[in-house]
């Protein structure tokens, strides 16, 4: 009995445990659970009915509240469930427990003795409770009560009456054998076969003789399944990448389930539940993953004891579980002694399986270069027809046979890889040494292109086509409202009503949504250091894998990193003036990718706006990452990309949700925002978000201002004298002069090439009038762009309808706007307005807090439109990226990729063939799971194809054959053995706890949440003047292009070398016509010397480059090393 000082559990009604720990029992000397936090409100009724979630249990309820629930998430934290299947069962367990709770009450629970008449219930302290009257019948004294004495105090009982002990019921009759033999046949004849073998193994004879009939069962139906023409077709199919992709547990299981039905039924009653599964697991757990990893551990067995009986029909198993095993660089020692247990083929036998997908690879490639070849030597309809079809429009759909490669090319790509060689202990002072090798792979296009004509470039590219209009302003705008648009709808709770679309169509939406097919080259014997090392890696890839059309390699875009992609386009520069088009490299165009510029750019965010002594205030990228415990995120972002992309995301979404509550008045994000239609149409609703999210796109969007653009133009298309000074040029007006004193008027086309123009310049019948709206040309007056408004756009019907800052033409902004655009009612509009606080003040720029919020906010906006693009595989929004990204490279002067992004858009713009061109934008991604939106960049699949191969190359400790090589490159990487399908074959541990990405959890809400309260008030979207963050350097409001006059004639002089390559390579192959013709025509005997002289006589400029005779010591002086 315990003593009265200790509480009872209001549950169970027992004793609390007693800590045992002296320093935790000073906190609180019992052992005691919150309910609310240990389990559901709706688990806590059914469990314990009628007692309050507030109160506290004992720690045998906790492990009863174990035994019963499984964990579930709710409302973010973990809690205990009990699923109606239990509650039902244990309603049902306690209705028969009661029928028979007369006899359970006479004993003991605990020590499991007859109860004396005197002893006290559970939980009654000191003796004290009902008594139960004795009585001849053990069961008549369980109903009858002494009612006399319920409310009276119970009388001390004597020595006799409590050491009486209750009459026990009697024990049955022990059965004999033919009583239970006479059950068995009345059940067999009543046809309860159930019973009927339940009873039969109660027999010892009956027992013997069911294990003899279940093995030999089993035994015919392992024979009838080794038999060939009944084997298990999931588990002896030829080993190949195909049959490795269509292998699935489920069919598997399910042929056994038909060829092996007394097998799986035994495996069924050995192997744990579906509902087992779910319970085991910490994490929610469906029954559709609960079967899969039922099906996947069953069916391992079921291949484990056929691969026992026949190794050489059923290793299809064990050959894929050597191979990964091979991957993770098991030791040959591990292989023998799992392959005497059955686990794994043998070590050789994996490496024959190693060399079949090497084989597989290789045929892979060569066939694409087949079916590429005929199809470029028989002529289609297009070609024989016109040419003109090679000019379409790069968003033209064509047709193509998918699955048999008509119509589609393919793209190499390859990067440099070092790994650390042994270590030599015996040398003394010896430094580390490194292998470097070039890893490489292939992908197959999605959209047909050959139909394309390859044979339409254009030497002369306008530097207009290179820079941005107003076409890629507003794709990447729109794409920027569509990311706010998701903002809202995810953090406000007024909008979870209002659809947002998850995926933009465009010309290619279906063929972006298949899954790409790549191929592992593996490694070439070649140190890319040295300039000659680059050369023999694009010489090797151009004689093994590019196309032969009519004796000419064909050009396939190949893609690289930054650093390669530049000094392969140098190789084509200096090697332009050689004779034959595959010494020129004419089979492989350089192409930049899109992750690495990604990394760039997100680079320079962090260095402008990301700095460790704006620590202390708030609202900064700084103080956010402490605050909200982004330990990993540091100011290098390819140490922890993901870090630092996580923390960008988090702080655009906090930044725009503050924004939004501002603009509409909002105090919470459970209000509903100023004029939000709640009650109209969802057509409605969908429209006012979108107008509503452009609103916020156009207050943070500052871009380059015309007269810079202008002056960008004017330096590409203008020759200047060494001595003349690029500050005297006058940028406006098509006479490009200046005339003082004369009047000019403006275009209302806010991206006009010249923007003003002197009236006695214009040649114009029409009068112009002061209050109508100008435009110089057609053009400008058919292009959406518009000088006025934040929007920059024309509006139809609104442009009648506009309002005035009060500031006139001294505004800070556009003068004119649209009355919804600046969040007005045409019918509410006041007599005296400011566009913005900067005007009513007359101060511009003077709030770098507000200027931070504005820059970070674009910044984030910016990054994540540029990440949907390729998540969609949106070509022309990725050009318009570009192109919109060349001013941000060149303001930041990264040298190497100036010079990559022009040649990257030039190819674009022209300098390249129609089909390289539709190839260049389109196929730029590749979808490695066959979904929508899933599409990922070739340079982030080749850094973790790099990862891979030198974590395999790790198992061969220093031996490194050519062969050793070949298996270990080929093998690496997700080229038919990628991790989703590796889980799906093996299965992912989900009782291993995993960090998942911040922005796929629910933290993130909870943290945009957090930011809103904590920092409403401290104005970061509200102009006060005179505020500056500490440790960031002042920003400067708008857009500006440094220099740009210098920016202008650095396109003019790049255009000038891709010309004369271009015109190099023509006069090349003129050349070359002209030895070709004197050679057969000096067959009859006559040597007719070539003249140089006359093919140099065409009147292009052409660079001072080295002919082909120094070439390799050039090149060899140009080596890095």
């Amino acid at each position: 009995m315990e003593s009265n000082n200790v509480r009872s559990c209001p549950a169970c009604s027992g004793p609390f445990e007693q800590r045992q720990n002296a320093k935790a029992a000073r906190k609180s000397p019992i052992v005691h659970f919150k309910l609310r936090s240990l389990i559901t409100p709706e688990s806590a009724e059914a469990l314990f009915p009628g007692v309050n979630l507030d109160s506290f249990v004992c720690s045998k309820c906790k492990k009863h509240v174990l035994s019963q629930g499984r964990l579930v998430s709710m409302n973010g934290r973990m809690r205990y469930h009990v699923t109606p299947q239990t509650i039902m069962y244990k309603a049902m367990y306690n209705k028969k427990r009661n029928a028979c709770r007369g006899v359970s009450e006479l004993t003991d629970s605990a020590a499991k003795k007859p109860r004396l008449a005197g002893t006290p219930c559970e939980g009654e302290e000191n003796g004290e409770g009902l008594v139960i009257e004795e009585s001849s019948s053990p069961m008549e004294g369980i109903s009858t009560l002494s009612s006399d004495k319920v409310d009276q105090e119970p009388q001390p009982l004597s020595s006799v009456q409590v050491n009486a002990p209750t009459a026990m019921p009697p024990k049955p009759k022990k059965e004999g054998e033919r009583q239970k033999k006479e059950r068995v046949i009345t059940f067999m004849k009543q046809g309860a076969y159930v019973k009927a073998l339940k009873n039969l193994l109660f027999l010892e004879k009956g027992r013997k003789a069911f294990r003899e009939i279940m093995a030999n069962e089993l035994r015919k139906e392992v024979h009838y399944v080794l038999e060939s023409e009944n084997t298990l077709r999931g588990l002896t199919p030829a080993f190949s990448l195909e049959t490795m992709e269509n292998f699935k547990w489920r069919e598997v299981m399910e042929d056994v389930q038909v060829k092996m039905p007394m097998t799986y039924t035994v495996l069924q009653g050995i192997m744990p539940s579906e509902d087992l599964l779910m319970r085991k697991r910490r994490t929610f757990t469906t029954r559709r993953e609960a079967r899969e990893t039922w099906n996947r551990k069953t069916g391992n067995i079921v291949a484990n004891i056929l691969y026992a009986h026949n190794p050489w029909v059923y290793k299809f198993w064990h050959n894929i579980v050597g191979l990964e095993m091979w991957r993770q660089g098991a030791d040959r020692r591990i292989f023998d002694k799992l392959h005497h247990l059955g686990v794994c083929s043998t070590y050789l036998s994996v490496q024959e399986t190693v060399d079949r997908i090497r084989s597989l690879h290789n045929e892979h490639i060569h066939q694409w270069k087949e079916i590429t070849e005929r199809h470029l030597h028989v002529p289609t309809s297009e070609e024989s027809t016109d040419k003109s079809s090679g000019n379409k429009s790069s968003g033209d759909k064509f047709t193509g046979d998918k699955s048999t490669g008509v119509g589609c090319s393919y793209s190499l790509c390859w990067d440099k890889i070092k790994w650390k060689a042994a270590e030599c202990r015996h040398k003394e002072n010896h430094q580390a040494q490194f292998h470097r090798r070039a890893l490489c792979f292939s992908v197959q296009h999605r959209t047909p292109s050959l139909q394309l004509s390859s044979d339409d470039a254009e030497i002369d590219v306008h530097p207009s086509s290179i820079l941005p209009d107003q076409k890629d302003i507003q794709t990447l705008k729109q794409r920027m409202a569509v990311i706010v648009q998701r903002i809202l709808v995810q953090h406000m709770s007024a909008l979870d009503d209002v659809c947002v679309e998850a995926h933009i169509p465009h010309h290619f939406t279906a063929e972006m949504s298949e899954k790409s097919s790549l191929v592992n080259l593996g490694l070439i014997d070649s140190d890319p250091r040295p300039m000659s090392g680059g050369r023999s890696i694009m010489q090797h890839l151009q004689e093994k894998h590019c196309p032969k059309q009519e004796g000419k390699p064909f050009t396939l875009p190949c893609n690289s990193c930054e650093y390669e992609v530049k000094r392969m386009i140098r190789h084509r520069e200096i090697l332009s003036k050689e004779a034959s088009p595959r010494k020129r490299l004419e089979g492989l165009l350089p192409t930049p990718q899109e992750f690495d510029k990604q990394t760039l750019l997100l680079q320079d965010t962090v260095n402008d706006l990301f700095h460790k002594n704006s620590i202390n205030s708030k609202g900064t990228l700084f103080q956010l990452k402490e605050f909200f415990q982004y330990k990993s995120v540091s100011s290098k972002v390819r140490e922890d990309f993901n870090g630092v992309w996580d923390l960008m995301e988090f702080a655009t979404h906090a930044y725009v949700v503050l924004l939004a509550m501002k603009l509409t008045h909002m105090n919470g994000l459970d209000d509903k925002p100023e004029g939000f239609p709640d009650s109209a149409s969802e057509a409605i609703q969908k429209r006012w978000l979108r107008q509503f999210s452009q609103r916020i796109v156009d207050n943070v969007w500052a871009w380059v201002s015309r007269e810079e653009m202008s002056a960008v133009l004017t330096g590409a298309t203008t020759d200047l004298s060494n001595d003349e000074n690029p500050a005297d040029i006058y940028s406006f007006c098509s006479c490009r002069k200046e005339k003082r004193g004369e009047k000019m008027v403006r275009c209302c086309n806010a991206m006009c090439s010249n923007g003003w123009y002197h009236l006695s310049c214009l040649k114009q019948d029409k009068k112009i009038v002061a209050d109508e709206d100008w435009y110089c040309s057609t053009a400008c007056k058919q292009s959406a762009s518009y000088i006025y408004c934040i929007c920059q756009c024309h509006k139809g019907k609104e442009d009648l309808f506009m309002v005035q800052c009060e500031r006139g033409s001294a505004c800070t902004k556009r003068v004119w706007y649209h009355p919804f655009c600046v969040g007005l009612q045409s019918s509410d509009i006041p007599d005296v307005w400011f566009c913005s606080e900067e005007c009513e003040i007359g101060k511009r720029g003077e709030d770098q807090v507000l200027e931070y919020s504005k820059r970070l906010t674009l910044e984030g906006l910016r990054h994540l439109a540029r990440q949907d693009f390729i998540r969609e595989g949106d070509g022309n929004g990725l050009v318009s990226c570009w192109k919109l990204d060349f001013l941000d490279i060149w303001n930041r002067n990264h040298t190497r990729y100036k010079y990559i992004t022009h040649f990257f858009l030039a190819n674009v713009a022209g300098a390249a063939p129609s089909r390289l061109r539709h190839e260049l934008i389109w196929e730029r991604v590749a979808n490695l799971r066959g979904l929508p939106g899933k599409n990922v960049p070739l340079d982030q699949i080749m850094g973790h194809l790099a990862q891979d191969c030198k974590a395999i190359l790790k198992q061969l400790r220093g031996e490194y054959s050519d062969l050793s090589l070949a298996r270990c490159s080929q093998l690496a990487g997700v080229f038919g053995f990628d991790n989703a399908f590796a889980n799906r074959l093996f299965g992912k541990d989900r009782l291993i706890p995993s960090i998942p990405s911040h922005r796929h959890t629910s933290k993130c809400l909870s943290d945009v949440a957090t930011f809103v309260k904590e920092y409403a008030s401290c104005d970061l979207w509200t102009y006060k003047g005179r505020r500056q963050h500490t440790g960031i350097q002042p920003i400067e409001p708008g857009y500006h292009v440094k220099n740009p006059l210098d920016f202008g004639r650095y396109i003019a002089e790049r255009n000038r070398v891709l010309r004369t390559i271009m015109t190099n390579s023509q006069e090349a192959d003129t050349r070359r016509t002209q030895d070709s013709d004197s050679s057969s025509s000096s067959s009859s005997g006559e040597d007719t010397p070539c003249d140089s002289s006359s093919s140099s006589a065409s009147s292009v400029r052409s660079l001072s480059l080295p002919d082909q005779s120094p070439m390799t010591a050039f090149l060899e002086m140009m080596d890095i090393q």
